[in-house]
C-alpha cells in the first residue's frame, strides 16, 4: 500500500510542478499573496478521482517547458540526479508514468480507500479551499487556505500546518487537505505551506534550510486575512512537519501552542538507520558533503533544546513502535525540554506507528484540547497560559 500512495504522491506533486507560474514580479514584501484562487475545484468525487488519473498522463510538452535542456546540468547538480543526459533523464520520466498508468486499478483501489466518497463529502460541505501564492525570500511558495465553509462572525484562531514529507512525496494535495478538515470543522482557520521546491512552488526543498522562512512569512499572510485572528496563532506539524515546527519554536514567540508528532530530533541518529535519508539530504541540502555535521545540527532540534520559545506550550507524541522516527529520541527530546524549562506534555503511545493510526481519534482528541486550551475556538476565548 505505502508503494501505491507513494505512486500517487509522486504524481500529484509531479503535476503541480510542471504547472509552474511565470517568475518575473515587480518588488513586493514577503508573506504577499499574489494569487487567491479556489483550492478545492470539484463537484462531486468521481471529478477528483478523474483528475487524479489525469495526472499520471506524461505530457513531455510541459515537461521540456519547466524543465528546458539547456539548465539540465544545473538541475542535475542541485537535485543530485544519477542520470547523465537529459533526454535519459525525461526516458525515465516516461517509464515512471507509464508505470503509474499501468498500475491504476490498484491505485484507484488504494485511493478510495484512504480517501472514501463520505471523506469528499463531508469536506466540501464544511470546509473553504483557497489556493494561494504569496512570497518568501522573493520567491513563489504554494500556500493553501482553509476555513468554515459557514459565514464566520469575527476573527478565527489560526493553526499553521506543517506538512511532512519533501519535494517527491509527502507535499500537499486534496487528499492532505481532506485530512485536515476536522481542524476547521472544530472551529480553527488552517493555513499551509507547500514550502519551496514542493507541489507548485518555486525554489529547491533544502529539507529544514532556508524553508522555514516559508513557514514564517505565513504571519503576514495570516495577518492579512479579515476573518482571522493574528493573535490566536497555534502549529502542528508531523514527521518533517515536526521538524519545521521546531525550527520555528526556535526563530519566533508568536505561536501561542504548538503540536508535534513522531518528529526526528537528532538526523545523524535517523541516517544511521534509513540511508535513504541521507541521499534525500544529499539532493536537498546546499553544499551538504562540505557541511555535514553542521547541516545535521542544524535540523536537529536535540542540538539546541534552549532555543526553543519557553511561553509557547508544546504537546509532543510519538509511538513505541515507529519505524521512520526513532522512540528513543522522542524519549530524549521530552527530557531535554524538562531540563531547558519548556511548558510541555509529552505522550507516548504503546505500540505507536509513526502514523499513530491505530490512536487517531485519541490523538485527535488531545490535539483539539491543546488548542482549545492556549487559542480558544470560535466559541471561545484561550485560557491564561498556566491554567489547568
Amino acid at each position: 500500500m505505502k508503494s501505491l500512495l507513494f505512486i500517487i504522491a509522486f504524481a500529484a506533486c509531479f503535476a503541480r510542478a510542471t504547472a509552474g507560474e511565470p517568475t518575473a514580479l515587480p518588488a513586493q514584501a514577503d508573506g504577499t499573496i499574489i494569487k487567491d484562487e479556489n483550492g478545492f475545484p470539484f463537484t462531486s468525487y468521481e471529478q477528483w478521482v478523474a483528475r487524479m488519473r489525469s495526472q499520471i498522463v506524461f505530457d513531455e510538452q510541459s515537461i521540456r517547458a519547466k524543465y528546458p535542456p539547456e539548465k539540465f546540468q544545473e538541475y542535475k547538480e542541485k537535485q543530485n540526479i544519477p542520470v547523465d543526459t537529459y533526454e535519459a533523464w525525461l526516458a525515465g520520466m516516461k517509464r515512471r508514468m507509464e508505470l503509474m498508468q499501468a498500475r491504476w486499478p490498484s491505485i484507484e483501489a488504494e485511493m478510495r480507500k484512504a480517501s472514501p466518497p463520505e471523506q469528499f463529502r463531508e469536506f466540501t460541505a464544511t470546509v473553504e479551499c483557497r489556493r494561494i501564492v504569496y512570497l518568501s525570500d522573493g520567491q513563489k511558495i504554494e500556500g493553501f487556505i482553509l476555513k468554515p465553509a459557514a459565514a464566520i462572525a469575527g476573527r478565527l484562531p489560526v493553526i499553521i500546518y506543517n506538512h511532512g514529507g519533501n519535494s517527491q512525496v509527502g507535499s500537499l494535495d486534496e487528499r492532505s487537505l481532506m485530512r485536515v478538515g476536522w481542524l476547521v470543522r472544530a472551529g480553527y482557520v488552517v493555513v499551509a505551506s507547500q514550502y519551496r521546491g514542493c507541489g507548485g512552488s518555486e525554489g529547491q526543498d533544502e529539507m529544514g534550510g532556508a524553508d522555514i522562512a516559508d513557514v514564517l512569512n505565513l504571519f503576514p499572510v495570516i495577518a492579512s486575512l479579515p476573518y482571522a485572528d493574528a493573535a490566536r496563532i497555534g502549529m502542528f506539524g508531523w514527521s518533517r512537519g515536526g521538524m519545521m515546527t521546531f525550527l520555528a519554536l526556535a526563530r519566533t514567540d508568536r505561536i501561542a501552542a504548538a503540536v508535534i508528532g513522531s518528529a526526528p530530533t537528532d538526523i545523524s541518529t535517523e541516517i544511521d538507520k534509513r540511508p535513504e535519508m541521507e541521499r534525500l539530504l544529499q539532493r536537498s541540502v546546499p553544499g551538504y558533503a562540505e557541511h555535514k555535521e553542521a547541516a545535521l545540527k542544524a535540523r536537529s532540534a536535540q542540538h539546541w533544546p534552549e532555543k526553543l520559545c519557553k511561553t509557547t506550550p508544546l504537546l509532543l507524541l510519538h509511538g513505541s513502535d515507529d519505524k521512520r522516527c526513532d522512540p528513543a529520541e522522542a524519549l530524549e527530546m521530552a527530557m531535554m525540554l524538562y531540563r531547558s524549562g519548556c511548558h510541555f506534555r509529552f505522550v507516548f503511545f504503546e505500540s505507536g506507528d509513526h502514523g499513530l493510526t491505530q490512536h487517531t481519534g485519541e490523538t485527535n482528541r488531545l490535539i483539539i484540547a491543546w488548542f482549545e486550551k492556549y487559542l480558544g475556538n470560535s466559541g471561545k476565548p484561550a485560557a491564561i497560559h498556566g491554567d489547568q
